[in-house]
């Protein structure tokens, strides 16, 4: 089937192995286009995965799981519950059958018999030029990308850093659960995988130092080791955490990604220093990736003081910092591939993927394009190949209590809220590449809106239920957004200072508050819809505030207290940090009313609490498993998201 066609909302084109969503586009994989055009053949016709298998891998020997997988990404597509299918339904035992109608486009047998007026050829002749225009670039686009692509690895835990050795003889990765990572080494030529480490324990890194495989191993204190005749020789130790590193390329300095003062910054130190002397490169309120371009020149990615993504240049002879501001958001991951090209994962123009750069030409070429679902967690550079490693996975929402609600959504992006006096949840979602707001209950997911945002970062409803705030990223600049359920579109869209947070409204639905990080501190800023203009009410403040009957609350940093300022202008104490009897600061924090809600990490599990502003008395609501992220709580309901476990992988690039 070539011709295209439409399945609800959804527009199909398997000449280009595209999918629209109103004005939004993203591609499938040939061979999963095929199988939604043998299932679109006839819709209600159940086909078997033999069927499926003979006629879109023909004369092959294939997994018979490529069929689930095929299915599984167009679920993904569709936005459907294999539980309660709107579109593919799996019969048992037999196979899988398209539901709705397919509708075709005006090119169909049916109407292509129909009159054609003069002005009917003008149009058919405009819409051949661009078709072949179209064809034109589409090969252009193909001829650029000049790659080959392939599988080598997957399993189902976690990847964290790899390296490849620089003539392709093997590649190295670190991978485990959190707790229990190991190294390994997977032979290029056999495929074999081979354990290098005896114990498991926190391995941070890879890279070769003097042509032997080195990482560091943190404990009690982080040291670096190098694999050397089958056992691994401590070498250096680091007075900070170490995340990252790399090596120069003639074997002189190090540069490590280290936790200082609870951000990351890089370090330089000199291999052979005994003295451990560190020369901060520090730029910005995070950096990691470090990345040598030769002997002298350090690259990696950074956040400067605005909160803004860019790309630094260190030099390592004059400490000269020289920051580059990239046309990426997003970036997580770079690679050195020669002389000033390197390749940079991030989102430019709406497309999510792997671009190739040019730092003196400061040209973009996009090497692979990503899935929402799919992170590059590293990238290394070997032989005329590039090695990804690319994280699947998914975050669906969950809550318990009284408002019991669970969302399985294809992304990767969530900030949840319950409805105050319904049981909806209103979140956000990356699924198609671009952010959306959606509304679910226990019988429906519904997209509100869409978005054009590089990021969301939360979503208040108000307590009517009439609105719902929302902070995003677009463009390098950072907006209050405001979305009417009453009119069905975004009322309100306000540039914000890039460090400040969304932290909810007030109790009369007519103010809202934010944290803005100052120099050494935050403050808490007010929004009144009335007056469209922000003003700071407190300073040293942060995490939680609202104003209701008695006045304004708020969590003030300094004193670690819940402040009250009451209508007359009285400060009081209300509840001070020790009161909760935490051995650590709450991981979640939140007001409502008379309760302060917040949340306890322990070893395996977070516990979620409630205390009575007045009485101090202590409820227990709940508990939530350890790595989820409390992002509401309402009376004695718990929305939390979690990370359903996806699929770590190693695909190797060819360059041509």
């Amino acid at each position: 089937m070539n011709r295209s066609f439409k399945i609800y909302d959804y527009y199909i084109d398997p000449a280009t192995s595209s999918v629209k969503l109103f004005n939004k586009e993203f591609r499938l994989e040939p061979k999963i286009m095929n199988v939604l055009c043998l299932l679109a053949q006839e819709s209600g016709k159940v086909y078997s995965k033999t069927e499926i298998l003979e006629h879109v891998w023909p004369n092959q020997v294939v997994d018979p799981e490529l069929v689930t997988r095929a299915i599984f990404e167009l679920r993904k597509i569709f936005c459907d519950d294999p539980k309660q299918p709107k579109y593919i339904k799996t019969i048992p035992r037999k196979g899988y059958m398209l539901l709705p109608q397919v509708e075709y486009g005006s090119h169909s047998a049916t109407q292509s018999k129909l009159p054609l007026k003069p002005f009917h050829f003008a149009f058919l002749l405009i819409g051949f030029s661009l078709i072949l225009a179209a064809a034109y670039i589409t090969k252009n686009e193909e001829h650029l990308k000049n790659y080959e692509e392939k599988l080598t690895y997957s399993r189902s835990d976690n990847i964290y850093e790899l390296i490849q050795e620089p003539n392709n003889q093997f590649t190295a990765f670190i991978a485990g659960e959190p707790q229990n990572k190991h190294i390994y080494k997977k032979d290029t030529l056999s495929g074999q995988v081979t354990q290098l480490t005896h114990d498991a324990g926190s391995y941070h890194g890879l890279d070769f130092l003097n042509n032997k495989l080195t990482s560091v191993r943190c404990s009690e204190e982080c040291e670096l080791i190098q694999f050397a005749n089958k056992q691994w020789l401590p070498l250096k130790k680091f007075k900070y955490p170490v995340s990252d590193f790399a090596v120069s390329p003639d074997n002189s300095y190090l540069a490590l990604t280290t936790l200082v003062k609870g951000s990351k910054q890089i370090v330089i130190t000199k291999v052979d220093s005994n003295d451990n002397e560190f020369e901060f490169t520090g730029l910005g309120l995070n950096a990691w990736q470090p990345t040598f371009l030769n002997n002298k020149t350090l690259i990696y990615i950074a956040n400067n003081e605005q909160n803004k993504l860019m790309l630094v240049s260190f030099n390592v002879s004059t400490h000269k910092k020289t920051s580059l501001d990239l046309p990426l958001t997003r970036m997580s991951a770079l690679a050195h591939i020669e002389n000033s090209q390197i390749a940079i994962t991030g989102k430019n123009n709406k497309q999510n993927g792997v671009w190739l750069y040019n730092l003196e030409t400061h040209k973009f070429n996009l090497l692979k394009s990503l899935k929402p679902a799919d992170t590059i967690r590293d990238m290394s550079v070997g032989l005329n190949s590039i090695i990804l490693n690319i994280q699947s996975r998914r975050i669906d929402i969950w809550s318990q209590g009284p408002k019991t609600l669970n969302v399985t959504h294809p992304s990767i992006d969530f900030n949840a809220a319950i409805g105050p006096h319904s049981n909806n949840l209103y979140f956000s979602s990356n699924r198609t590449g671009n952010y959306e707001l959606w509304v679910s209950n226990a019988s429906e997911s519904k997209r509100l809106s869409n978005v054009e945002a590089d990021l969301i970062d939360k979503v208040f409803p108000s307590h009517s239920e009439n609105f719902i705030a929302f902070t995003m990223l677009s463009q390098q600049r950072k907006f209050l957004a405001l979305y009417s359920k009453i009119d069905s579109k975004l009322t309100l869209k306000i540039e914000l200072p890039h460090a400040s947070n969304l932290l909810g409204w007030s109790e009369f639905d007519d103010e809202l508050f934010f944290s803005k990080k100052s120099s050494d501190s935050y403050d808490l800023l007010s929004f009144k819809l009335s007056e469209q203009k922000l003003k700071t009410v407190a300073l040293d403040a942060g995490y939680i505030a609202t104003r209701g009957q008695k006045g304004l609350f708020y969590y003030d940093l300094s004193s670690r207290t819940l402040m009250l300022y009451s209508v007359n202008g009285q400060k009081s104490d209300l509840i001070h940090l020790s009161d909760l009897n935490l051995e650590r600061l709450p991981s979640c924090l939140q007001l409502d009313k008379d309760n302060l809600f917040y949340c306890e990490r322990k070893k395996d599990k977070q516990v979620v609490y409630s205390m009575n502003i007045s009485t101090k008395e202590k409820t227990l609501l709940g508990e939530v498993p350890r790595n989820a992220f409390v992002s509401d709580i309402f009376e004695s309901t718990i929305v939390y998201d979690k990370e359903t476990q996806g699929n770590s992988s190693l695909s190797e690039i060819k360059l041509l």
